[in-house]
């Protein structure tokens, strides 16, 4: 069975106006989850990384922080995939349209050009997904999302609200339980904005 590394919310570049003083603390904080990320994933050997959504919190990132992320992200020694969030959605002007991360050898970006499914034969796994094209949609997800015939083991990536009544919103792309029942995965990495 394929080892994996699941991450998502790192929210790189979040400003934390909101605590003054700390705001400069928690930004360094973020930048050194990420790193500790990178070196957990080289010292375990795992076979993929996989990025949830929002590793970024904008996509409006300065080029030193796009550069910090992506060179960090060169240190990977195994296949990564990220698929863009709510923060950092796919749309005309996503950070990951910016000329830094064609340098990612083994990082793989979901946007509507990749297509839905990214299969690794030499692992005979499949990770599927559907990129975040804005920060908030009615459309699920993980819908539509099937199997790989060729993979042994499949992963869903998803990022959006699991729906539970009074809880969530309809347009914070919503992932039903019962889709979650009927989705033929081995493993769904998911992150969800519900609130409880």
């Amino acid at each position: 069975m394929p080892k994996i590394l699941h991450a998502a919310d790192i929210h790189l570049g979040a400003p934390f106006k909101q605590f003054t003083v700390k705001g400069k603390e928690l930004r360094e904080g973020a930048k050194q989850t990420f790193q500790n990320i990178i070196n957990l994933a080289n010292e375990e050997n795992v076979d993929l990384v996989v990025f949830a959504g929002d590793i970024a919190d904008s996509n409006r990132l300065s080029p030193a922080m796009v550069n910090f992320i992506t060179s960090q992200l060169s240190k990977l020694k195994m296949p990564g995939v990220i698929l863009p969030g709510t923060h950092d959605s796919y749309n005309k002007e996503s950070i990951y349209r910016r000329f830094e991360w064609s340098r990612l050898e083994n990082v793989v970006i979901f946007s509507e050009e990749a297509g839905q499914a990214l299969f690794y034969p030499q692992l005979s796994l499949a990770v599927h997904g559907k990129p975040n094209t804005s920060n908030r949609d009615s459309v699920s997800p993980i819908k539509g999302l099937t199997p790989h015939p060729e993979a042994r083991w499949n992963i869903a990536l998803a990022h959006g609200s699991l729906q539970i009544t009074g809880k969530s919103a309809e347009d914070d792309y919503p992932i039903e339980f019962k889709d979650i029942e009927a989705l033929e995965m081995d493993y769904l990495a998911l992150v969800t904005g519900t609130v409880f």
